[in-house]
């Protein structure tokens, strides 16, 4: 006589009786609804979006109860102030700009839009109290945006992988007692070339470039333009009217793709007063014979 899975079977007097196992799920204590903190805590979500979450906690709700009246939080909603910080140390009154972003009431976390990717962003929650202006109840962390786009930064640096190296160190026979460090050299740079085009298809120049569509005799050439300077760290660059970021020391360094024809890439540094400016205008002309 067959039975169910999830049921117990037993024989009682030559019958079977069917008894439902119970089972036991251990599922944990829910989360709690607030943890006694008060604070703020932004994330990145994408280059130009923030992600906000807060908690007010009883004591400091009483501390401005005291302060402004029992009801000031039916009167002062909660307000988001969203800050600019980029490049500066922040002190709650020197940033570059900010926005402010009215919070719904029983609501605890909120999506941030920025209108410029690779910013550096700070977040205050607070109340805006007639006749006091904007209090603050907490002050985020600050967090930078990724920038958006494709690096800027030329210097990068190649490491190998292990089973590469040991192809290497076995190719140039360091093992061997005689050969000079110079010699070593050389043949670990020939031996190394060859394994970086046989393992990586992809660094091989010819590799880049597709092959036009002839039977003949064909050649193509491409070229790329790297612009680098430095200006004072709280200046605001652009580049053919694009916002370029600076690097903490005011440096910087793109790199441009280098079509035929002229081209004219203006450059502008502004002071942080905007009351400064200069200017540099660099033209290049590439010419493909055809």
């Amino acid at each position: 006589m067959g039975h169910n899975k999830g049921e117990e079977t037993t024989a009682s007097q030559g019958s079977y009786v069917s008894r439902e196992k119970s089972v036991y799920v251990d599922v944990g204590d829910s989360l709690p609804s607030n943890y006694g903190d008060n604070k703020i805590v932004i994330l990145p979500r994408d280059p130009r979006a923030i992600y906000a979450y807060w908690e007010i906690n009883e004591s400091k709700k009483e501390e401005v109860k005291e302060k402004f009246g029992r009801d000031i939080f039916q009167k002062a909603p909660y307000t988001l102030r969203v800050y600019d910080v980029t490049n500066i140390d922040f002190n709650g009154f020197n940033a570059h700009y900010f926005f402010d972003i009215a919070i719904p009431s029983g609501v605890s976390n909120w999506y941030i839009n920025i209108n410029e990717s690779g910013k550096s962003c700070c977040v205050d929650i607070g109340l805006h109290i007639q006749g006091e202006g904007f209090f603050v109840l907490a002050r985020s962390n600050v967090i930078t945006l990724p920038t958006g786009r494709i690096s800027d930064i030329t210097d990068e640096e190649w490491m190998m992988v292990k089973g590469d190296f040991e192809k290497l160190m076995r190719l140039v026979d360091v093992e061997k007692i005689g050969k000079s460090s110079v010699e070593v050299k050389r043949k670990l740079f020939n031996e190394m070339r060859e394994i970086i085009s046989e393992s990586s298809p992809g660094v091989s120049s010819l590799g880049m470039w597709n092959k036009p569509e002839t039977s003949g005799f064909w050649f193509v050439a491409n070229a790329e333009l790297t612009i680098c300077g430095a200006t004072q760290s709280d200046a605001v660059l652009s580049v053919q009217g694009e916002k370029i970021p600076l690097k903490p020391d005011g440096t910087f360094s793109l790199r441009m793709v280098l079509p035929d024809g002229c081209q004219e890439i203006p450059i502008e540094a502004t002071s942080k007063n905007k009351k400064e400016k200069k200017d540099i205008k660099i033209i290049v002309n590439r010419r493909t014979n055809q």
